[in-house]
């Protein structure tokens, strides 16, 4: 069985995605840490800033999930 880390501060999270990988052959193994994330509105540079700092302490194949929500223009409304 393959087997690879999720690396994530939340313990759900981690639930969550080993139930999705069960039926697939793959063994998702916790590694938890929280990570400081760079303040910047690009979920692809989050994403790899996280999960290269994570490579850099486990030093073996693992994996982050990550999601954004942002606004680019709220700096712009006007408040009513």
């Amino acid at each position: 069985m393959e087997k690879i880390v999720y690396v994530t501060g939340n313990y759900g999270k981690y639930i969550s995605v080993k139930e999705q990988f069960e039926d697939k052959n793959i063994d998702i193994d916790f590694f938890e840490y929280d990570f400081d994330e760079p303040d910047i509105n690009d979920i692809e540079k989050v994403s790899r800033a996280k999960v290269l700092e994570a490579y850099s302490i486990l030093g073996r194949p693992c994996f982050v999930a990550d999601t954004g929500f942002y606004i680019d223009d709220l700096g712009t409304l006007e408040l009513l």
